[in-house]
């Protein structure tokens, strides 16, 4: 499959199909961090990449671009059931982050349960709280 574009955490192929990477949350919309988020997708995936697309995980090569973005911080491990084939290393690479400060990780509020909205921690007075 060939990349069209990306946003948030799902990527549209050429032939129009969405896909939502499986196992993660990246901040989308106003959530803090998102736009960073996004273009550290865009630029694993630019438009005319081509990936397989394998239940929800996507391969650029032989990188798992689901676990890159959980490395760089760009996003965390969310589980749905049943939680996929790669849920371990998603959830190790999530607490790595975590604790390295990466990404998101840096400047947002966030915890590893998705219910929990990605939020902006006391940073830069130039930044906004979102709520809710």
């Amino acid at each position: 499959a060939t990349v069209s574009r990306v946003s948030g955490d799902v990527i549209r192929l050429a032939d129009g199909r969405p896909v939502r990477l499986r196992g993660i949350d990246a901040p989308t919309g106003a959530e803090c961090h998102a736009l960073v988020s996004e273009r550290v997708l865009a630029r694993i995936l630019p438009p005319g990449t081509r990936v397989r697309v394998l239940g929800g995980y996507v391969f650029k090569a032989r990188l798992n671009v689901n676990i890159a973005l959980v490395r760089r911080g760009a996003a965390s491990a969310y589980f749905v059931r049943p939680p996929g084939s790669y849920a371990d290393v998603l959830l190790r690479a999530a607490r790595q982050a975590r604790a390295a400060r990466r990404g998101a990780w840096g400047g947002c509020a966030a915890t590893l349960d998705p219910a929990h909205r990605w939020r902006l921690q006391r940073r830069a007075p130039d930044r906004i709280v979102r709520k809710g």
